[in-house]
């Protein structure tokens, strides 16, 4: 952006070629703005995956496909999302179908570099069949290289299903700024 420096009574004078590169400046800066939110990746699984569980031990959600992908800010790397340069915030949203233990708290954890950064709890009451937890709606603040990843945690030991066929899980990330 090239910077027009206006002095009282002097120059440069408010005329055609400087209003002319105000223009350009903030048509560059619309244009930089809205290719930076057209990034976006949403991750999931590729079949149903079971995962054994031992008691308040969290393991992280296996999410091995990328569903969707547009732009190069977000990218997939071993079931997390990693931010590229540039970004400031990401809008993260999802949803979990688990099929586990009857009558168990459950823990969803958005981890950010490998630590829990947002807990959503669940009750998981069905004695039999599939419950799903929609994620609710985060802004994070990001930097390069950080990763975002799900991960289950459970009060009772055993086995539970993660339900990825047609997407019933997922995780969508979005370039806010």
């Amino acid at each position: 952006m090239d910077k027009i420096k206006f002095v009282n009574n002097g120059q440069p004078a408010i005329n055609d070629t400087n209003l002319n590169q105000m223009q350009t400046n903030i048509e560059n800066a619309i244009e930089e703005a809205l290719e930076k939110i057209k990034n976006n990746i949403t991750i999931r699984g590729n079949g149903d995956v079971t995962l054994t569980m031992k008691q308040w031990a969290p393991q992280i959600i296996p999410f091995n496909t990328v569903e969707d992908s547009n732009g190069s800010l977000l990218i997939y790397a071993n079931n997390k999302i990693v931010v590229g340069a540039g970004v400031n915030h990401i809008k993260l949203y999802g949803l979990l179908g688990l099929w586990g233990q009857p009558n168990t708290a459950c823990e969803i954890h958005v981890y950010k570099n490998n630590s829990a950064f947002k807990t959503i709890y669940h009750n998981k009451v069905s004695p039999s069949g599939a419950e799903s937890r929609t994620l609710p709606t985060l802004v994070i603040p990001v930097k390069e290289g950080d990763t975002i990843s799900l991960w289950l945690n459970t009060g009772y030991a055993g086995n539970y299903t993660i339900m990825t066929r047609a997407s019933i899980s997922y995780l969508t990330a979005e370039v806010v700024d």
